[in-house]
């Protein structure tokens, strides 16, 4: 009986396990739906790409999507922002002494010259200078748009101190001012604009200008060349630039102080020089004349103006004395100390380094020119000059502030002479110091070099004159 009962209730156990009822169904039970995964959240990072130094990442929208922003020049695709840094090294500037400013511009880290400036000359990569025009006052430069601030002032003088001599203690004539003076170890080079006028009679009235390439022209250059390499060699800061070149007639010089040919004769066209030569015609019976000055007016009407009828030697001797330079006290006629630097400005007939004399005497081919601060060995490398210069000679002098420095003297007076003329150089300024009874005191009279006192003088004037003849047959 026991054994049934057991049986019975296991049977009812194994029922309700398999869900069996006492109907004999079983009910399921419901497997429920996976949870969808939630999406990302808006503004997630989805993706980051560079193209170039711009950076697009792309982010998720929360709702499945995506969207972009781009950001331009992205230093985490390398770019660097460009960086400027400008400097002035002198706060001020004049007319021959620039501001000089320096730009340090980099791009992407590296040194540029991707950089502007709304005023001065570009030297290089990093170098701008800025000259005056004569104005005195605060002024600025825009360097990619910031602006710099500097100043201009007016060019420093070696004045008068006593009755006769500059801050130097040299005897002098000119201005109670002085010339313009930047110091004994001053080496700017100058520039002396010239304008060259070959004399003809068969010109009347207006002089005729020459086109550059015609034969004139190039015996203009090839003076100025001559002239320019002589300055370099003897240690003169000035070199001529040649601005016009000309057909003329001649009758003379015009009024102390008036450089100019008289008798109704016109060289106006030419007159936009600091200094006039010339060519082919002299005062009667000389190699050249000219009219020396003690005093150069800015922006004068006139250039300052020689005649040279033997040749280049004579030409550069003949504008020595425009520009104040005497023959010296030992030359065979005219002798003459300095009419701007009495003591030393002025040739010297004794010749040095060999056989060379200075470009004011009658003794030489005229050469060099005495300059103080050299010595015999500096024409050693000069092949057309160490011939005659002996070893025992080579620390020799090749000049003196005690007896003839001509190259002293127009290192000193350049930069007055340069501003004879400065219109084109926007170099102008007024000067209200200088009258009409000035110009009359600071002009010499003219000097004439007699022709029979310079070594074959005729000959060099014929054949000059047969050369200028040849060229201007076509007139």
């Amino acid at each position: 009986m026991r054994n049934r009962l057991a049986i019975g209730a296991l049977l009812s156990s194994l029922l309700v396990a398999c869900g069996g009822s006492g109907d004999g169904g079983v009910t399921p039970t419901p497997t429920p739906e996976p949870t969808p995964e939630p999406f990302p959240p808006a503004g997630e990072v989805y993706d980051e790409t560079c193209v170039g130094y711009d950076l697009t990442v792309t982010y998720h929208d929360g709702e499945g999507g995506f969207y972009e922003e781009t950001a331009v020049d992205s230093n985490e695709c390398g770019y660097i922002a460009p960086s400027l840094d400008v400097s002035i090294d002198n706060t001020y500037g004049d007319r021959f002494k620039p501001v000089v400013v320096t730009v340090d511009y980099k791009v992407q880290g590296e040194p540029s010259g991707e950089w502007t400036s709304d005023v001065g000359e570009r030297i290089d990569d990093t170098t701008l200078h800025i000259y005056g025009s004569g104005e005195v006052g605060d002024d600025f430069v825009l360097i990619n748009d910031e602006e710099y601030t500097f100043q201009y002032r007016e060019e420093p003088r070696c004045a008068r101190v006593a009755q006769f001599t500059d801050c130097m203690g040299y005897t002098y004539s000119g201005k109670s001012i002085g010339y313009i003076y930047y110091g004994e170890e001053d080496d700017h080079v100058v520039e002396w604009e010239i304008s060259i006028v070959f004399w003809s009679n068969k010109v009347v009235g207006d002089a005729l200008l020459e086109e550059e390439g015609s034969e004139l022209y190039d015996q203009a250059v090839e003076k100025v060349e001559y002239m320019n390499k002589v300055y370099a060699r003897s240690g003169v800061y000035i070199r001529y630039k040649l601005v016009a070149v000309g057909v003329g007639n001649w009758h003379g010089f015009g009024e102390p102080g008036s450089w100019g040919p008289k008798d109704g004769t016109n060289w106006s066209v030419l007159n936009d020089a600091d200094i006039q030569l010339g060519v082919g015609v002299s005062c009667a019976g000389t190699c050249g004349c000219a009219q020396p000055r003690k005093y150069f007016s800015e922006n004068s009407t006139y250039p300052l103006g020689s005649a040279s009828l033997c040749g280049r030697a004579v030409d550069i001797h003949e504008i020595g004395h425009s520009v104040g330079l005497a023959h010296g006290p030992d030359n065979r006629i005219n002798q003459a100390y300095g009419y701007a630097f009495r003591d030393f400005g002025h040739g010297h007939s004794t010749p040095f380094c060999g056989r060379w004399t200075d470009i004011m005497s009658y003794e030489s081919l005229n050469v060099v020119a005495n300059n103080s601060r050299q010595i015999c060995k500096d024409y050693v490398e000069d092949p057309e000059l160490w011939r005659n210069v002996t070893e025992d000679q080579y620390d020799n002098p090749a000049g003196s502030r005690e007896y003839a420095d001509s190259a002293y003297h127009l290192n000193r007076v350049r930069y007055d002479v340069s501003l004879v003329h400065c219109a084109r150089d926007n170099k102008c300024k007024a000067d209200e110091s200088y009258t009409a009874e000035a110009a009359e005191v600071e002009t010499a009279p003219i000097v004439k070099d007699d022709i029979s006192k310079f070594p074959k003088g005729r000959e060099m004037a014929d054949r000059e004159l047969r050369r200028l003849e040849s060229m201007l047959r076509s007139l």
